[in-house]
């Protein structure tokens, strides 16, 4: 029974090896990262692979902003999708308005030419840009331009231009942002003097620190002076005694 179950274990592992089956991907190095999660991602689930692949594919065409990665998914709709997000993304960074065309959804073709055209805008500083679209669009084009503005440029003139719900709304979020900028200026002001102060303080008492280390350096190694002995030492005078003969005393 001990020889069997090792065995047993070793035959499920096997089987699971084998089971795992990691398909080679055009484009995508097998060494690479996300080459790696996809792995693990096959690894993990039973009978998900397609799923993994397609995850796969489709990050792969948002880093690389490559439409051949989308057009090797199966699943139709994540094709669609996929490429649709490659279209918008790549018109923006291009400002190539042909690219909107490409886009499979209607509603999503339109706003990606207004996008296009914004970025133009905003970019010359010129609202003419918006001229270019449609009757409808260009009202809207001309609105986004007018708030980008005066957002960029803390300029209350391009509120203005707004309608009046806009305009309210324009004016009202600058003052806000101007008093968050000046509140955050004043904020980082203080705080910079009170580091200004510390730091002055802790160099101040560096070098008192400094200045007593030198004194008492110099004390220590000051050589101490010998007493001065005098040379001559003056004894006082003794009184003389005169040696007399007890026999002398009396005559």
């Amino acid at each position: 029974m001990k020889k069997i179950f090792p065995l047993f274990i070793f035959i499920i592992l096997l089987i699971s090896l084998v089971s795992a089956q990691y398909e080679t991907i055009q484009g995508i190095e097998q060494s690479s990262m996300e080459y790696e999660d996809y792995k693990s991602c096959v690894d993990s689930c039973t009978s998900c692979e397609l799923n993994c692949k397609s995850r796969l594919l489709e990050q792969a065409a948002e880093i690389n902003q490559n439409e051949n990665f989308c057009l090797q998914l199966i699943d139709q709709t994540r094709k669609m999708f996929c490429l649709d997000n490659i279209y918008r993304t790549k018109s923006i960074t291009q400002k190539d308005i042909s690219l909107c065309d490409k886009i499979s959804v209607e509603d999503e073709k339109e706003r990606c030419k207004i996008n296009v055209i914004l970025t133009k805008a905003i970019e010359n500083e010129n609202e003419a840009e918006c001229n270019s679209l449609t009757e409808t669009q260009i009202e809207n084009c001309k609105s986004s331009f007018y708030q980008s503005m005066a957002f960029q440029k803390q300029d209350k003139s391009y509120c203005n231009k707004l309608n009046d719900v806009a305009k309210q709304n324009c004016l009202q979020q600058i003052e806000e942002t101007t008093f968050e900028t000046t509140e955050a200026l004043t904020t980082t002001s203080t705080i910079d003097y009170k580091k200004i102060g510390m730091y002055a303080g802790i160099g101040m008492g560096a070098i008192l620190f400094l200045i007593l280390i030198i004194f008492l350096i110099r004390k220590i190694s000051k050589p101490n002076k010998p007493k001065e002995v005098p040379l001559v030492v003056q004894q006082k005078p003794q009184p003389q005694t005169t040696n007399v003969n007890p026999t002398q005393q009396k005559v």
